[in-house]
């Protein structure tokens, strides 16, 4: 993927050594595409929310991988740990384990990325997107433009749904251990 920017005049700024330098920079648009002014900012624009949504994604991935390397660890610990009730402790980490894998699946094909034979996830389902009005010589189609709506939407579920699990799963899990907190997910959560 290359987000590109509308023809137009641009300014580029370099400092360096307390140095200031500035210079336009002209983008024209490609003689061979018909695509007017307004079109080129529509799939910049259309380009740029996607990205956004996918930054968005990998976030959630990424908090999810961390979270449940976190509950691997836990169970490893919890299994040698003789105090308390072992049995509530596995199960509240199997639960939040399963609950964190279900999520992450919707977000991204489980490994090893098994094909055309699963359905694209919200990941997959952006960059596809993404590639289809990036490779266009026209502005985003209507359906382009709903199915990024939709993205969105999904995108918002999702971080909702780890938000819960944050709050719910997690939290009531880091309750019944804070003798011995491993469940902290800091301020880099999405």
């Amino acid at each position: 993927f290359r987000p590109l920017v509308p023809p137009g005049t641009y300014t580029a700024t370099l400092l360096a050594n307390g140095e200031k330098h500035k210079t336009e920079i002209i983008v024209r648009a490609d003689p061979r595409i018909e695509m007017s002014q307004k079109e080129y900012e529509a799939q910049a624009e259309q380009l740029r929310q996607l990205n956004d949504l996918l930054s968005q994604t990998h976030q959630l991935i990424n908090q999810s991988d961390l979270l449940l390397d976190q509950l691997k660890a836990l169970k490893q610990r919890a299994a040698l740990d003789k105090k308390g009730d072992d049995k509530t402790t596995l199960e509240a980490i199997a639960k939040a384990w399963k609950q964190l894998e279900a999520l992450r699946d919707e977000w991204r094909r489980p490994p090893p990325n098994m094909g055309y034979r699963q359905r694209p996830r919200l990941r997959e389902e952006t960059l596809s997107l993404m590639y289809a009005i990036d490779g266009a010589t026209a502005r985003p189609t209507q359906p382009q433009l709903n199915r990024g709506i939709q993205l969105q939407e999904e995108t918002k579920t999702a971080m909702q749904a780890f938000e819960t699990l944050l709050s719910k799963e997690i939290a009531s899990l880091n309750q019944l251990l804070r003798d011995m907190p491993q469940l902290m997910v800091g301020p880099g959560k999405p």
